[in-house]
């Protein structure tokens, strides 16, 4: 059975927002909706994050929007957050993504829309993967986001700092038939985002897999010994931490290639997504304005390493083993941040198995995104 149209009857009021997940960049897009004019509620799991924002009502919006953002609720219990919300947006870390859909699976309505922002490298599949298995993939519209819309920081527990905005980032449903449905009821939204063909195309344009955890891995020992203290893109990519970086997405494009027909290399995407120019990676990373603010982590047990891993480099690597396609420079990262953090990020990673993917051919993969149904060969 192909997937069937959302009945439209169904829908929530697409005006009411939920936004799950209040770091970086879940405050960055509560606070610009919110300012915005729409009704958003903010969940975290964590209450004593969001504790000072609840008792204020909101926080405070800097950079390049400026104002307060009042919020219509502040809670930990996700059934508040999303109850009679016509679009849920999760902004966790994507690692969260399979616990997020399994604790709300069972609270969404008939109708709602729910963007991954980002999805990474197969969370829209991994996600609806969840819905499938609790037969609800009918009823809810999912798709997911190549990247982050904006570069924001939460500088205290009541204030976000919005430093950079792309000048747009992919989106699609899964699966693909969706899409104008899912297309129609974004777009009243002041976003950014530009309708593409497949989550195959945003998930294997992942580039936070490169730009994130490579950084990290070639400055572990500095930021073990003195806790950070430099900016992550400005001195974290040199010009041979650049060159490695280039290297491993050549090993992506191959991948990628078998699973979408729009690919683009890292270079091409800091241009088109920034507005930058540069002659190789280091260049178009130091001229691009928005990673001013993006200090290093303090810590290997950060977002950046975990999330570039598990949800970008992992799930990377097995689609080119499904492919045929040899990845070295990509799992020998994934190996050498398994021995440094005593994690086995290939085994806890995004597999094609969480993805819904297990026993697949490529065509039967590409049939898949577009129909949301596995057809045997």
């Amino acid at each position: 059975m192909v997937h069937s149209e959302i009945d439209r009857t169904n829908i929530i009021d697409n005006d009411r927002i939920a936004v799950l997940g209040a770091g970086n960049t879940g405050l960055g897009l509560a606070g610009y909706l919110s300012l915005e004019g729409f009704n958003v509620s903010l969940y975290n799991r964590t209450f004593s994050k969001i504790r000072d924002i609840d008792k204020a009502g909101g926080f405070e919006v800097k950079g390049l929007f400026e104002g307060f953002a009042r919020l219509h609720s502040v809670t930990d219990d996700p059934r508040i957050a999303i109850a009679k919300r016509g679009v849920i947006i999760i902004a966790t870390s994507a690692t969260g993504h399979a616990s997020i859909a399994e604790s709300i699976v069972d609270k969404l309505s008939p109708g709602q829309l729910i963007l991954l922002m980002p999805g990474r490298t197969g969370g829209a599949l991994e996600f609806y993967n969840v819905l499938k298995k609790k037969g609800r993939e009918n009823e809810i519209l999912i798709g997911e986001a190549q990247s982050n819309l904006f570069i924001s920081t939460s500088e205290n527990s009541t204030s976000v700092q919005i430093s950079g905005e792309k000048e747009f980032v992919k989106v699609s449903a899964m699966p693909a038939i969706t899409n104008r449905d899912y297309i129609e009821r974004l777009e009243q939204f002041p976003l950014r985002l530009k309708p593409t063909a497949d989550v195959m195309e945003t998930s294997m344009n992942n580039f936070g897999a490169l730009l994130r955890p490579v950084p990290v891995l070639f400055s572990a020992g500095i930021i073990e010994s003195k806790g950070g203290g430099f900016n992550h893109f400005y001195d974290g990519i040199s010009e041979s931490v650049g060159q490695y970086i280039e290297k491993m997405d050549q090993e992506r494009l191959r991948v990628a290639n078998y699973y979408t027909d729009s690919p683009i290399d890292i270079i091409s995407w800091m241009k088109e997504s920034y507005n930058v120019e540069g002659n190789n990676l280091c260049e178009c990373v130091r001229n691009t304005a928005a990673y001013k603010d993006s200090m290093a982590p303090t810590s290997l047990n950060h977002i950046y390493l975990k999330e570039g891993l598990s949800a970008g480099l992992v799930p990377m690597s097995h689609l080119g083993q499904l492919a045929g396609v040899m990845t070295p420079i990509i799992d020998s990262t994934i190996q050498i941040a398994s021995n440094l953090t005593q994690q086995q990020y290939l085994d806890t990673g995004r597999t094609v198995k969480k993805m819904g993917l297990e026993g697949m051919d490529i065509q039967q993969v590409k049939d898949y995104v577009k129909l949301g149904v596995h057809r045997s060969s």
